[in-house]
C-alpha cells in the first residue's frame, strides 16, 4: 500500500509527547497511526468524515485521523499546504 499523499513535517503537541515518553507501545502504536494516516486508512472516523477526507486529497484541504491507542484517543491532523501533520489529544485542539 503506497501514501496517497505526503505528510510533510510530523510533530506532536507536548501532551502527546510527554504521554508516549518511555511508552513504547504507546509510541509504535502512534508511528503505526501515521502509517494508516498517510494510507488513507482514517481511523474512527464518520462516514462523511472519511468522505470529505477523500476529496481532501483531490482538492487538496486538511485531512483527519482519528485512533484508539492503548485506550487513548488520538487525532492526526495534515495541514492542507502538506507542510506538517500533528499527532494530538481532541482535547489539545
Amino acid at each position: 500500500m503506497t501514501p496517497k499523499f505526503k505528510l510533510g513535517q510530523r510533530v506532536m503537541t507536548s501532551g502527546v509527547a510527554q504521554w508516549a515518553n518511555g511508552n513504547l507501545i504507546a509510541s509504535v502504536d502512534i508511528g503505526y497511526c501515521i502509517f494508516r494516516h498517510e494510507r488513507g486508512d482514517w481511523g474512527e472516523v464518520c462516514s462523511e468524515d472519511a468522505a470529505m477526507n477523500d476529496e481532501a486529497l483531490i482538492v487538496g484541504n486538511r485531512v483527519m485521523s482519528v485512533y484508539e491507542v492503548t485506550g487513548r484517543k488520538i487525532w492526526i491532523i495534515t495541514e492542507a499546504t502538506r507542510e506538517y501533520t500533528t499527532v494530538l489529544f481532541p482535547s489539545e485542539y
